[in-house]
Formats: structure tokens, sequence, C-alpha cells
């Protein structure tokens, strides 16, 4: 149930709507756990843009956290790349992967890989998304189709086309953007970035950051969970509490201007565990604010 009820889009986004509304009338302790509801963010204009990238919406951020694939959308069009959604409105697959559901997991990846398909027809160079857990799950689609050679060979093909964005932009593109936030960041990456696609990808993202002028803080144990984990979290919530509460701790040990991660299931988790008036920022969505401090194009 948790895995129908997490990957379907069209459920989250408007029972998330009305829970927000009802977050006034909640104990504290209950309204704490729902996302509050922010402004959306205006989307810049792309169309004088040269390069195009499809990216995957996901099935809970655009219910959670809308505004980091619309600051995905200005931060490329800052760059002069165009942003193209992909045309499914479901999952990665991750969660039921993650819960032994395989043909589940097999039956939406090849959704998927068919709705990319589609959309690099129209001239896009790679699939990224905002979520470091899916394209982590996006990499293992071969794995999950290897007993048909046939799909394996064509989610191969697929594979090749995946990146995290931080594999993409580059730190002399960000610089040239002009920000100067002198200010400094707590970045912790998720199990998905650090782990599974490698510290590579983690130390893209600080180079990142320190382009817009974010000097990192050391953080201890950089390298362990923060406690979400998938479904981990709902499941095990009495450790996944005790993993938040001991990363929120290393987090703010330096006292960062900010604090951001990279993956919509950390960012929520922890931002259910930080002070009122605190913000768990999406290094993307970071980044894109950063931006339009700089030059106030809305």
């Amino acid at each position: 149930l948790l895995v129908r009820l997490f990957s379907a889009t069209g459920v989250l986004l408007p029972l998330f709507g009305v829970l927000s509304r009802l977050r006034g009338l909640m104990p504290r302790a209950m309204a704490a756990s729902i996302p509050r509801r922010e402004p959306l963010l205006p989307l810049l204009d792309n169309s004088h843009c040269s390069r195009k990238f499809a990216y995957l919406q996901g099935c809970v951020q655009p219910a959670l956290a809308p505004n980091t694939n619309r600051a995905l959308h200005n931060l490329l069009a800052r760059l002069g790349i165009a942003a193209v959604p992909l045309e499914l409105n479901g999952c990665c697959g991750a969660l039921a992967h993650h819960n032994e559901k395989h043909q589940r997991a097999r039956a939406q990846a090849l959704a998927v890989i068919e709705a990319t398909e589609r959309t690099l027809a129209q001239g896009c160079e790679m699939l990224v998304t905002t979520s470091s857990a899916c394209v982590l799950e996006m990499l293992e689609y071969p794995w999950l189709m290897r007993k048909e050679k046939n799909l394996q060979a064509r989610a191969e093909a697929f594979r090749q086309r995946v990146q995290d964005l931080s594999n993409l932009i580059t730190p002399e593109t960000i610089a040239g953007l002009g920000i100067k936030a002198n200010a400094t960041v707590a970045f912790h990456p998720p199990c998905t970035l650090q782990h599974g696609q490698g510290i590579a990808r983690a130390q893209a993202v600080d180079a990142l950051l320190a382009a817009a002028g974010l000097k990192p803080v050391p953080i201890a144990e950089r390298n362990l969970c923060c406690g979400s984990a998938g479904t981990y979290s709902i499941m095990q919530p009495k450790v996944a509490q005790e993993l938040r509460q001991h990363k929120l701790q290393q987090l703010g040990a330096a006292q960062p201007d900010y604090l951001a991660t990279a993956n919509i299931g950390c960012q929520v988790f922890l931002q259910q565990g930080l002070e009122s008036g605190k913000r768990m920022w999406h290094w993307i969505e970071l980044l894109e604010h950063l931006a339009n401090k700089t030059d106030r194009r809305y």
C-alpha cells in the first residue's frame, strides 16, 4: 500500500494540498510532518535556449517540493539549456524495487524508458532529475531487465543517457552567473549520491556550491545516512529519528548560513527535524535562489 501511495503522483498532489491547508488545526508534532506550501517560483522563458535536457519530474517531489523542479527549469534556462519534462505521471520504480516489488518496479522502469525515448527524439541530449535516488535507480534499469535480453539492451542504451545534473554543469558555468553569496553551507550528500553514484558526485556538488561563493563547513561523519532511506523512516521510525537527530547535530555544529541536500526524501525528512524558521534546501533550488538574488529576474 505504501509503495502504491507514494509512487502515485495523482493521489499525492491533491492529498498534500488538503493536508497543508489543515496544518493550523493539527497538533504541533503532526503539523511538523506536513511540508509547508510555498508560493510557486515563476518560470523563466527558455525559448531562447539552444540546448535541451529532458527531466523526470518524480512522484513525490511535485507534491512535497514543487519548487525544486521549477528551480531546475530556471537554473538551466540561465545556462542556455531548456528543461523538457517527460510526459510521465509516475515513479521511477525505486520504491517498488527497494521493497522487493520487482514486477511493479520493472513496469515503472519501462514506462520511464519509453517516455524518455520519445522526449530524446525531440532533440534532448540527456535525461536528468533532481533526485539522486531516482538517478541511481535509473542506472540500475539494465539489472531489472536482465531476464529479457532485448529489453536489457534497450535499458542499457537508456542508461547511457542518464546523468546526475552535477555531472552536466560545471563550476565555471555557475561562476559565470556572477553569484557572490559570501556565506557558509552544510551540504548533506544523500547515500544515493555519495555511495550509490560515487563520492565524485558529492564533491561535484561541493564545487558547484563553492562556485556561487558558498564556503562549505566541515561536517563530522558526513558519510552516514540521515535516516530517511526511502520508506525506512516510515517502517523503522525510532531508528530513523535517532539517525536524523545525529545528522542534524553534525550539520548544524558550525552554524552554517544554509543547509542543503540532493534528494527529496532526505530533504523532507531532515526538514521535519529542524527548528521553526530553519530550512533544508535542495542544492539546485539554493543556487537558483542565489542567482535570482543577484539579477532579480522575478
